[in-house]
Order: C-alpha cells, then structure tokens, then sequence
C-alpha cells in the first residue's frame, strides 16, 4: 500500500516511492529527533555495547574527540561516513577528522601489502619463471639470460593496479618485511600511527637486517616517527641503521652501491621532465657540489638566472658534451668533435675545451640499440615549415607539437632547435593505420632497417604501463615465429622481463586490426584491452554456466 507525504512546496502530495534521496533524507531529518554531541546511549544499552564503547569518555571538544578513541575499522569509517558538516563546529575538530580519515588510509594500505605478499607465495606467482634455467646457456661473451627473482605477482599487481613494476615489488616486499622483522612497524602501520610512505621506508631499509639489529632500528625510529616529516624519518632511519652494528653496516653500503641507478626522466607538464638517481652518498654529494660551483661561477657573471637554472643548464651541459664528444670525462687527447655552444655557464667556467689527464677516470659514450647515443625526436613535417608562406609568413600546424622519445609533446620551437645540424631519418607512415611501411625477413632476426622502423613506430615497450625504451628492448613476435613472419606488423619492442613473461610465463596478447587495439591476457587470467589512445580498459570475466544436472535428478519428489 502506497503512502504519501505532503510537500509544501507541491499542490499535491508526493508518494514514498516517487521521492528523490535528497528529498527523503530531508523527511528523516525532520522526522528523526537529533543527537546532541554530549548525547549517552541508556545504560542498559551500554550493558550491551563492545568493550572499547564502554570504555569511551566523555567527549568535550565535539565528534574530533572521541573519533580518536576508534581503531580503524568499519565503525570508523561509518561515524566518519554519517558524521554531518554542521557537527564540526571548530577547527580544532576539523583537523582531527583529516587525521582519523588519514588512519584509515594508513590501515588499508598495510592491508594492502599483506595481500600482495600473500599473493606472492602463490605456486604459480612464485614460481612463474623458475622453469628458465635451461635457459643459463651461455654464449662466448659471457651472455646468458638469468633470473634474479622467479616471481612474477609483481607484474600481475602492476597491471591490475596501473603501477609500475619497481612499484610493485615494493609493496610485495614491505608486506613480506612486516609479516616477520617489521612487526612492530606493522602494529604501528595498521593503528594509523605512521603512513604507507614512512611504513615502507622503514620496511625498506629492515630487509637486509639480522632480527636483532631489525627491532633496535624500529625502536628508535618508531616513537618518533608520527609527528615528524618523511625526510626525518629518512635521516633518523639512516642513523640508526649505522649504529646498531658498524660491522654489519660496512657490508651493507657496499651490498646497497650494487642497486645504484638512474631513472629515465619522469614526464613533468609544460614540456618539463624530472631525473631521478640513486647513488653512494658521497658521489652524490660530489655531483651536487660540482654543478653548484659551476653554478656560482656563471651568477659571478652577472647572469640574471637563477641558482636552480644554472645548476640544471650545468647538468645539461655535461650530458650535451658527452653525446656530442663521445666521451664521459676527460677525452682521450685526440679530436673528440664539436661541442655545441653552452652559453654563459660554459664561458664562465672556462668553456669546453679537451683535457688529458690519466689520474681522472673516463668513460666512452657507446650505443644504444646498436646505435650510438642519440635523442629521437619525432618532429611533424608542417613544424619545421617556417616562413614558407608568401611573404615569410608561418603556414598552419608550423607550432604542431613534436613527440619526444619516452616523453611525449614537446614545444615546436624546441624540436627546431634539436633539428638544426643534426642527422635525420625519414619515417613515412600509412595514413590508414598510423603503421610504417611494410617490410619483412624469412628471418628470425629483422635485418637493422626493420628494426629501426619496429623502434621508430614503438618508441616504448609495448606493455601498458612499461617506459623501457624501445632501443633497450628485445623484439617479440606477436604471432610466434616462425608461425608468424619477420615482419614489422608482426613484431613489437617488449623489454627482458616482459618478453619472458610472454614466452615462458603463460602470458599472450593479441593484436586488433580494426582498431588497433591490444588484448593482454595474463598468467592469473586478468585480461586488459589498450586502445590506441592508451587507455587501459580492464575486462571481467564473464560467469561460469551452472552446473548441469544428471538426468533424473532435478526431477521433483518423489525421486
């Protein structure tokens, strides 16, 4: 049977059933009488409450209070989820309820780690590439394929969350770390005491630790680490890292120089990229204070450019000199070629001229993808069209942007710039389906043209989420050879670990003409389709069909 409620603001009643949420919330909150902030449940009700409800005080600066006296957990989040804006009535509340949501983060976060351990001590993840060591052959160089680490969960984690590999191995180990030695920042991790960045910093540096030296690290770290920022968590972690055993610490800094690297540049807006490097402190230090002091030497110049742009335009400087000298340090006192202007900051500390020196060390810039080093730069033919018009004038697209190789669009200024006095390749694509012109092998191995075009069309490893460059990469067959040809539609750059994982892994994709889409399918059966504009759409699986009965016993009763 239908009810109705008068609205004040219809001529005529509106049915339950017809109601808007917003509309029916507006009838509870008349109906429903409010619940002050001193407000106590009946005693009787209390007699049956959890403990730690009984145990709660009375609260006197409002809901921020007694929130605190929550653990994480569903009742927090549903007093966090009902709590009305008008009940926060001062800012001292207003922070707590940033905190308490922040506690939740942290908790689902450590919860998040256990679950990706677990899924790591899985037969088929831990195991998906141990079969490869038939594979240890090795050639006259030395040249073998070797796995540090057989487990592949961290690439199914990596696509179905959309992160990166590094990324997720980081959370596969922080989870294994608090499962044993790091107990105690778990039990800090899951009450929300310190956040997934701490928690994982902390994690980090436990692996390599004997259980002992572990909990004396977590004990001065821990009591500190809530109130301060990650950089002191950093500081403080290093510290006692070194004094809990300075025997075991030795071992460890030369065990941690092995995992020294440089990123690839991380795309920043605006043309802008960001270079990450990890290596010993006082190396580090080092390169730190040579572009300072090259920096100072341009400002005594009367540069208006600011400290942060001479210290970058010094680094740039030195990767420019290398390319273009072949050389990283001093040359070998024999022509090392031309060196493009720098500027004011290569003026100012005495420009760019050839040392010989046998007491400072050097190295030689070789190739890349069996290419010397270079910058690939895909450049629109309209951009480089300038003052072609009638009169001098610029015709349309002249500011189309470029595609920087593992970065994405650069200024068409730039990409000018890069063009001027330097080697070009000319790259004609179908205007149908974007793909290169077609070329093909009856060999296993595409002859060097092919596979610069393979690089040219895929400038990254081709799955979703991988920035491997494509001259650092193997190049895979989709359809295996030699069922499917040596062909440049027929093959795509894919780094180590991914080739393997689609050779020996159980992993596939396919390829859709159409639309040029990819289907990747993966070891566990998670299936994800990139579509040209690279969008990742995850698809679900579809339901498995009910079980059919024997004839004779879906039959009614009597059987």
């Amino acid at each position: 049977m239908s009810q109705t409620v008068a609205d004040d603001t219809c001529p005529e009643p509106i049915p339950l059933e017809a109601m808007s949420r917003e509309q029916l919330l507006e009838l509870l909150t008349d109906l429903l009488p409010a619940r002050p902030h001193d407000w106590e449940p009946p005693e009787d009700e209390l007699a049956l409450a959890p403990d730690w409800l009984a145990e709660l005080e009375q609260p006197e600066l409002g809901p921020g209070s007694w929130l605190g006296e929550l653990p994480p957990s569903r009742t927090l989040l549903a007093e966090l989820e009902q709590l009305p804006e008008d009940a926060i009535d001062n800012d001292f509340d207003a922070v707590e309820v940033v905190a308490h949501w922040d506690r939740l983060e942290a908790y689902c976060a450590s919860q998040k780690r256990l679950a990706a351990a677990a899924l790591a001590r899985r037969d088929q993840m831990a195991h998906g590439l141990a079969g490869l060591d038939r594979l240890r052959k090795r050639d006259a160089r030395g040249r073998g394929v070797v796995i540090s680490n057989p487990c592949i969960a961290g690439d199914e984690i990596a696509m179905r969350l959309g992160i990166t590999r590094r990324a997720a191995r980081r959370l596969i180990n922080s989870g294994q770390v608090m499962r044993h030695v790091g107990i105690p920042t778990r039990e800090a991790f899951e009450a929300g005491r310190i956040s997934a960045v701490k928690a994982d910093m902390i994690l980090d540096a436990l692996t390599d630790l004997s259980a002992d030296a572990a909990l004396d690290v977590q004990d001065e770290v821990l009591d500190k680490a809530p109130h301060v920022p990650s950089g002191t968590v950093r500081r403080d972690l290093t510290k006692a890292c070194a004094m809990v055993d300075p025997d075991e610490f030795e071992d460890r800094c030369a065990q941690a120089k092995r995992t020294r690297r440089v990123d690839r540049p991380r795309a920043l807006p605006h043309g802008m990229a960001s270079l990450y490097a990890v290596m010993p402190a006082a190396e580090a230090m080092t390169v730190y204070r040579a572009l300072e002091a090259a920096a100072r030497s341009a400002k005594a110049g009367g540069d208006e450019r600011t400290m942060d742009q001479f210290r970058a335009d010094a680094l740039a400087l030195l990767g420019a000199t290398a390319i273009e000298s072949g050389w990283i340090g001093p040359c070998d006192g024999v022509e090392c070629g031309r060196v493009p202007d720098a500027g004011p900051v290569a003026d100012a500390v005495g420009g760019a001229e050839c040392t010989d020196s046998e007491d400072v060390p050097r190295m030689r810039v070789g190739t890349i993808g069996g290419r010397a080093a270079h910058v690939r730069v895909t450049v629109p033919f309209t951009s480089l069209m300038t003052g072609t018009d009638e009169g001098g004038s610029d015709p349309p697209g002249v500011n189309e942007p470029a595609d920087l190789e593992g970065y994405g669009p650069i200024p068409a200024s730039v990409a000018r710039a890069l063009a001027a006095g330097n080697t070009w390749q000319r790259l004609v694509r179908d205007p149908v389906d974007n793909s290169v012109l077609e070329l093909s092998t009856t060999r296993y191995k595409p002859p060097p043209a092919m596979a610069d075009l393979i690089r040219a069309t895929h400038p990254q490893c081709v799955r979703p989420g991988c920035g491997v460059s494509s001259d650092s990469c193997d190049l895979h067959h989709e359809i295996p050879w030699p069922i499917g040809p040596t062909t440049a539609r027929n093959m795509a750059p894919g780094c180590r670990p991914d080739h393997l994982l689609l050779t020996h892994a159980g992993w596939y994709y396919t390829y859709n003409v159409a639309d040029r889409s990819r289907s990747w399918t993966t070891a566990t059966g998670h299936r994800y389709i990139e579509f040209v504009d690279g969008k990742v759409v995850m698809e679900k699986p579809l339901p498995e069909p009910p079980p059919t009965l024997p004839a004779g016993l879906d039959d009614p009763p009597p059987f």
